[in-house]
């Protein structure tokens, strides 16, 4: 069964890297969730099928209604992306500040590097620790692998606070 996704109103602007986005969507189950608080400050007046119909809603329209966290697919080119691997998966996480809603977590869902270094985002390190705690016959080897990734995810949240 084909995955249904919603289309998304780009009303921020994303790092350079992202600036030549033409298309953005986001899985439909959690556009529910969004168009569930939309309805809830505006009513049902239009359905989640009509408000897709429209364009869809605004991230930072979204954002103002409480969701800060947000899974989006950006869509590159002049014509819409057909296949899966054609989209780049974004998670952005957002925080309130004095100066208004900016997002402050970026970050693709992959890996990548900057000149020699491998840059794993902290969300890589929970996933493999998960998978590695998935197994059925937990060594001593992967014990050791979920301990560093532990200490890698701690270093991580200092350099957060």
């Amino acid at each position: 069964m084909e995955r249904k996704f919603a289309p998304m109103q780009l009303d921020i602007r994303l790092p350079d890297k992202y600036l030549h986005t033409k298309y953005v969507k986001t899985p439909w189950e959690k556009y529910l969730k969004m168009y569930e608080s939309y309805a809830a400050c505006y009513g049902h007046s239009q359905s989640a099928e009509r408000i897709c119909e429209r364009g869809g809603l605004g991230i930072r329209e979204v954002v103002e209604l409480g969701i800060k966290d947000i899974h989006l697919y950006l869509g590159f080119g002049n014509e819409y992306p057909k296949k899966d691997t054609d989209w780049v998966h974004l998670h952005l996480i957002f925080n309130d500040d004095d100066l208004g809603y900016k997002w402050s977590v970026i970050k693709p869902l992959k890996c990548w590097t900057e000149g020699e270094n491998l840059v794993l985002p902290r969300q890589i390190l929970v996933m493999i620790k998960e998978e590695y705690e998935n197994e059925k016959d937990i060594g001593e080897k992967t014990l050791g692998k979920i301990e560093l990734i532990n200490e890698l995810i701690a270093i991580i949240d200092k350099k957060e606070v």
